[in-house]
């Protein structure tokens, strides 16, 4: 007899930013290629700005909070347990909060915190959601959490010839040893860095030998 196909876990984020911007654009970029736009449904987001989502991914204005979900694991630095490959038979949907670069981490999951949820976290840091996304789809299609690598917390990312930028985010680390960023993201922050008043033309030099 053939095996069962592996349960597909939905991944819910509810969309807690009040700016559709490039970077939220490259983290659900990120969500929908790490598990499958079919395997995303994004909350609480307006019509106009569902139309920016990545193609296949679901989508409601509804908050996640109106919609009644059965067997919701939520993350959640707070929680006892850490999520493990077997919690894959205990839930049908994992819930983010949408904490997008807020640090220190404002507690932005305590609404989304009702009772009868699993609650899980993956470790004592601070996670983008694309991040978080990553981390749980390795963790329920089968690697245990501590046999996860990770880059060095924080995260030094080079913006110019003489500078670094630090997200004060957990990221996976890929084979070649880089860090698993969303696509554009290191131009996101390069771009940000330009735009300080101190920073640097577009035209420097130091941009231009960037390595991107």
């Amino acid at each position: 007899a053939m095996a069962a196909p592996k349960k597909q876990v939905k991944y819910v984020v509810e969309h807690l930013e009040e700016v559709y911007g490039p970077w939220v654009e490259s983290e659900y970029t990120n969500i929908a290629r790490t598990v499958g736009p079919e395997n995303v449904l994004i909350t609480n987001i307006s019509a106009k700005d569902a139309q920016k989502l990545p193609e296949g991914v679901q989508w409601t204005s509804d908050s996640v909070l109106t919609m009644n979900l059965p067997r919701v694991c939520l993350l959640d630095l707070r929680a006892p347990n850490a999520l493990s490959p077997q919690d894959v038979d205990e839930v049908d949907y994992v819930l983010f909060g949408g904490i997008l670069g807020d640090h220190p981490p404002r507690d932005r999951t305590s609404h989304l915190r009702p009772a009868g949820h699993v609650l899980r976290h993956l470790g004592p840091e601070q996670m983008s959601t694309d991040g978080a996304v990553h981390v749980c789809w390795k963790i329920l299609t089968g690697t245990p959490l501590d046999q996860l690598e990770f880059c060095e917390f924080p995260l030094q990312i080079r913006v110019s010839a003489t500078e670094t930028t630090e997200l004060p985010f957990k990221y996976l680390k890929k084979a070649d040893g880089e860090p698993a960023l969303p696509p554009g993201l290191r131009e996101i922050l390069i771009a940000d860095f330009k735009l300080d008043d101190w920073g640097l033309e577009t035209d420097s030099p130091d941009v231009a030998a960037l390595k991107l």
